[in-house]
């Protein structure tokens, strides 16, 4: 099931800005789902954005609980903060994912303490992560140690905090998207626990309006079942001596969307496979168990001196689209994952660590597949040829790596790191040298380079030996990293990068093996990121990218625009306490127009009477109007409610039309934007006891 470009959709249509986002994100990552996307605690290039820098990540900047709460426009859940750093990029309010430093959302990898999860983010909605239980998260963009790897993009690693140990409680949360409820507290003197869990209603408010909509658009795609979730997180931890510690999680997600392509739509008379319901589910649920060793010693993301964990992740996606076919995969990885740092010696610090992993993968595919990337803009349903697959595959994948960090005086840190990675599927192996130097050139600014290699084994639809070829190689890239980090003296944090990254071996059609590795991409870019506290009431971080990615296929020798390239990116994120009982914060962000394919014009289908086939320009050969949104937000401390919360949202409050797509009439003669959120207030109440 490869990917193809994002249906047009008629104007204003929620249904169709939900069927575009989704089309593109999943049909590349969800069968992607068994890859080992192993992410690490330590990092090299990582942005964590902090009030405090990290001992063991001189080059990061750490986002914090404290930073992390109020942030406006995402119904308390703040890993959305992401979408606000310097190098990501997201082209769609209802994307699944994000963009970095020129790779695809489907090349980054997700960690929950420790061990891998099956995904991040829902269908626009959030995180899967209750935000009452993070304690922060790090972002790696480029340029990490060996300790990560089997990936060409970026991480996003999320710690939860401990389970409260002094008394028994909870929360409550409710708001128009979601309710989420939280328990916790100890158990004895040695254990303690938390269970949270959220579900999503938001569907059910908003049902009698889409109804509404697809009674009066009689020709439009009808929404039948809005973007819905629910997921939970649990946490038993033991103490194990006096400062070790075993933790055992219970953590799970869901989401459903369904379309319905009705006969005599403009989508259907373009492509007559899209007739029929649509619908799209995608769910993950994992166990998983980690020992860490002098971890009450230790805080944040700071890393235990030895780690183990095993965790059992199942992930399923299931699609029905429409008469184009159907795909349904169940994906279960099981992983052991050990680290150790050994005692110094001398000026060397050696890290080691090894993660197995076997996958067990069920599929059932019956599908239309056009055999399309990120290469090709034709990808019809209807001129494929259905492509049947019903397996299950069992293959091992294995890596180990040892890093090599030499104090060279108070100043000067070296770290030299090579990992081994192999697979017994495609049968291949790689060989990924790191290097990165960190040198305190003046007590408040610090000098940071880091290159290294990564690669990646390509998503399961293009490897599988009837949907793809199981000859391909693995992704490979090459990042290169430059910065500078300054502490200012009111205690505000400047940081800046330049970074180039040169991807190889990407995934390209071919008419007689499926698929080849004949596509190449380069991002070059500069970041600049400020945060901090500025005075006792103020805080945030704002950030500045400027950026150039593309993608060259060598079998034609073209070369154009990166789906997700957007020269300028500018956030801004504030909060302000103006006393202990009310607080305020904004989120400004802009970014460049994403690009897209146009449609130049329609030519009649010979096959279809009354259908036209659309005529594609270059790819990627033309931009979205320029995306703007500012979300803003209050907070009130209800003093005669024993200090419960009330919120108020607003989300892009100067209701911008950002465009997301195009829909085109039926001969492609003409065309009208499809617009993204509009201007949406939210209101929410929390109660702890």
């Amino acid at each position: 099931m490869a990917a193809c470009p994002a249906r047009p959709c008629r104007r204003h249509s929620l249904a169709c800005a939900v069927a575009a986002s989704l089309a593109g994100w999943l049909s590349a990552g969800a069968l992607a789902a068994e890859q080992d996307s192993a992410v690490d605690d330590e990092d090299m290039e990582n942005i964590v954005v902090t009030g405090s820098k990290l001992p063991e990540t001189p080059l990061g900047l750490y986002l914090d609980a404290e930073m992390l709460t109020g942030i406006p426009g995402v119904n308390d859940d703040p890993l959305q903060a992401i979408i606000t750093l310097p190098g990501v990029a997201v082209n769609n309010d209802f994307q699944g994912g994000v963009a970095v430093r020129g790779t695809r959302p489907v090349d980054n990898t997700y960690r929950i303490d420790f061990m891998q999860v099956g995904y991040l983010f829902h269908f626009g909605t959030g995180s899967v992560v209750d935000g009452d239980v993070v304690e922060g998260f790090s972002f790696l963009p480029a340029g990490y140690s060996a300790r990560f790897g089997d990936v060409i993009g970026g991480a996003v690693d999320v710690r939860t905090r401990d389970p409260a140990s002094d008394k028994v409680g909870g929360l409550l949360d409710v708001n128009l998207v979601h309710a989420g409820a939280l328990f916790e507290g100890p158990i004895s003197d040695t254990q303690r626990a938390y269970f949270s869990g959220r579900v999503s209603y938001y569907d059910l408010i908003l049902e009698p309006f889409i109804e509404n909509i697809n009674d009066q658009e009689e020709d439009d795609v009808d929404l039948v079942q809005l973007p819905k979730f629910y997921d939970y997180r649990g946490r038993y931890q033991v103490d194990v001596g006096d400062t070790s510690r075993l933790d055992f999680f219970l953590d799970g997600s869901s989401d459903e969307v369904e379309l319905l392509f009705r006969d005599e739509s403009t989508e259907v008379m373009q492509d007559p496979a899209l007739a029929g319901a649509h619908r799209f589910a995608l769910e993950y649920h994992r166990q998983a168990v980690v020992f860490g060793m002098d971890a009450r010693a230790r805080s944040g993301l700071e890393r235990p001196p030895v780690e183990v964990g095993f965790a059992r992740n199942q992930t399923t996606f299931t699609a029905r689209l429409g008469g184009a076919g159907d795909v349904n995969t169940v994906v279960t990885d099981n992983s052991l994952r050990a680290e150790a740092t050994l005692p110094a010696l001398g000026v060397h610090e050696f890290s080691v660590g090894t993660t197995l992993s076997y996958f067990d993968v069920d599929y059932d595919v019956v599908l239309r597949d056009a055999g399309c990337t990120e290469f090709e803009v034709d990808c019809r349903f209807t001129d494929a040829e259905e492509v049947t697959t019903r397996d299950r595959l069992q293959f091992s994948r294995a890596r180990v790596f040892v890093d090599d960090t030499l104090s060279l005086g108070e100043r000067l840190r070296v770290t030299l790191g090579v990992a081994l990675t192999a697979d017994d599927y495609l049968e291949r192996s790689a060989v990924e040298p790191r290097a990165a130097v960190t040198w305190q050139w003046r007590p408040r600014t610090t000098l940071m380079m880091a290159a290294g290699r990564y690669h990646q084994l390509p998503a399961f639809e293009y490897i599988e030996e009837t949907l793809g070829n199981p000859s391909l190689q693995y992704l490979e890239a090459d990042h290169f990293v430059v910065g500078v980090e300054h502490l200012l003296a009111n205690g505000w944090q400047v940081k800046a990068d330049v970074y180039r990254k040169d991807s190889r071996n990407l995934v390209t059609a071919n008419e007689l093996t499926r698929y080849d590795n004949r596509g190449e991409g380069e991002a070059v870019g500069a970041e600049l990121m400020l945060r901090g506290h500025f005075g006792p009431r103020w805080l945030g971080w704002a950030s500045l990218s400027y950026a150039k990615a593309e993608r060259r296929d060598l079998d034609t020798g073209r070369t154009f625009d990166f789906a997700f390239d957007q020269p300028v990116i500018a956030s801004l994120v504030a909060k302000f306490q103006m006393n202990e009982r009310l607080s305020f914060s904004g989120k400004a962000w802009y970014h460049s127009g994403a690009p897209h394919s146009p449609i130049l014009g329609g030519i009649p289908d010979p096959d279809n009477e009354g259908a036209f086939l659309p005529v594609y320009g270059e790819v990627n050969s033309e931009r979205l109007p320029s995306y703007f949104r500012l979300d803003l937000r209050a907070d009130w401390t209800l003093e005669k409610w024993n200090d419960a919360l009330l919120y108020f949202e607003i989300q892009n409050a100067t209701n911008h039309r950002n465009v997301s797509d195009y829909e085109y009439e039926a001969d492609y003669s003409s065309r009208e934007p499809v617009t993204q959120v509009p201007l949406f207030v939210s209101v929410g109440f929390r109660k702890g006891w």
